[in-house]
Parts: C-alpha cells; sequence; structure tokens
C-alpha cells in the first residue's frame, strides 16, 4: 500500500530524504502545470518548483504539518512565483498557439478540422475569462481541489470562490457549443 501525502510529509519533516522524492514525483507535474496558470515561462516554472523542493528540504525541521500537501506545495509555489514577478517585473503569459492541446492523428481530418475549430472556439472563451477566473475554474475541475482549498490557496473566501466560478461557467454557457465541447472532450481540456 503506497503511503499517503501526509505520511510522506511527516517523514520529509523527520529527515527522510526518500519521502521528499516521492513527494517530487507525486507533485512535480501537478505544480509545473498549476504553474502555467500564472506565466509562459517554462523555465521559471521548473527552477521555482526545484527550488521549493530544494527549500522543503533545507527547512524542514521548521515544516508544520499539514491537512493538505497538495495545497500547501500549490500555495507555496504561487507565492514564489508572485514573488518572484515582483521581483523580475515579468509580463502576463498571453495565450498562443503552442497552449492548444495536440490533437490526435488518428482522428479522420474532417473530424480533426472541426475539432481544431471548437477547441480555439474554446481556447478563445478561455482567454476571455479574468486570471482569476481561469485560476479558478482549473483548481476545481483541473485539480479536483474543493471550494475550501480554492478559497485557502487563493486568499479568497469560500463564497467568492463558489460565485466566481458560478459567473465563469454562466459566461462559458453563454455559447453552448463551447458547453458541449467540455463535455465531449472532459475537463482535461481545461488543462489551457
Amino acid at each position: 500500500m503506497l503511503p499517503t501525502d501526509e505520511d510522506l510529509w511527516d517523514r520529509l519533516r523527520q529527515g527522510d530524504r526518500d519521502a521528499l522524492g516521492e513527494l517530487a514525483t507525486r507533485f512535480f507535474r501537478p505544480l509545473l502545470h498549476y504553474g502555467t496558470r500564472f506565466t509562459a515561462d517554462h523555465d521559471l516554472i521548473k527552477d521555482t518548483t526545484q527550488e521549493l523542493l530544494l527549500a522543503l528540504w533545507q527547512r524542514r525541521a521548521q515544516l508544520s504539518s499539514t491537512e493538505s500537501v497538495k495545497l500547501y506545495l500549490f500555495k507555496a509555489l504561487r507565492h514564489r512565483l508572485f514573488k518572484s514577478f515582483k521581483q523580475a517585473e515579468r509580463l502576463r503569459h498571453d495565450w498562443t498557439e503552442d497552449d492548444l492541446p495536440i490533437l490526435g492523428e488518428e482522428l479522420p481530418f474532417v473530424e480533426q478540422q472541426q475539432q481544431s475549430f471548437n477547441l480555439t472556439r474554446l481556447n478563445h472563451r478561455l482567454a476571455q475569462l479574468t486570471d482569476r477566473q481561469r485560476e479558478i475554474l482549473y483548481l476545481r475541475y483541473y485539480e479536483n481541489l474543493s471550494y475550501e482549498e480554492i478559497a485557502q490557496l487563493t486568499g479568497i473566501n469560500r463564497q467568492s470562490v463558489a460565485n466566481t466560478l458560478t459567473r465563469t461557467l454562466d459566461k462559458l454557457r453563454e455559447n453552448w457549443i463551447v458547453v458541449v465541447w467540455l463535455l465531449e472532450m472532459g475537463t482535461d481540456v481545461l488543462d489551457f
């Protein structure tokens, strides 16, 4: 049986290097994905994530217990990225064609064109959302965080999270094809 995230966290706090390695294995990719919500600079995200993991090891004795390791790591990465933005005054992420998921070659050409068109429309709709709306949508449907966890991570109250998500979904529903597309593609399409 695999140890829980919290078990690994406790082992890390006690100086178990293997526990840090397992946490890094479990969370490195999700942290990289989450970092793309704030910047297109993949090197910065990767470096910041690695620095975060190193800091965990260096400060393992000062770490407190946590109810959600995932939430702790996401919040720590978010904090480090924003600190980095302030220092470097980096520009925010602009959506490009490179951000669109790659469609499989196995799709027939016409179907692939239709999906590409729909995906472009969806990407356009998502790009019209505010940074906060995109972040909450991502955290809720891609990372499957609860309203309470999103509130803790973003520093806004639970009701504001719920209201923002409702307004965001209403905005996306204005064009029903977007909703159909979301349903057809599943939540993976929210990896924007």
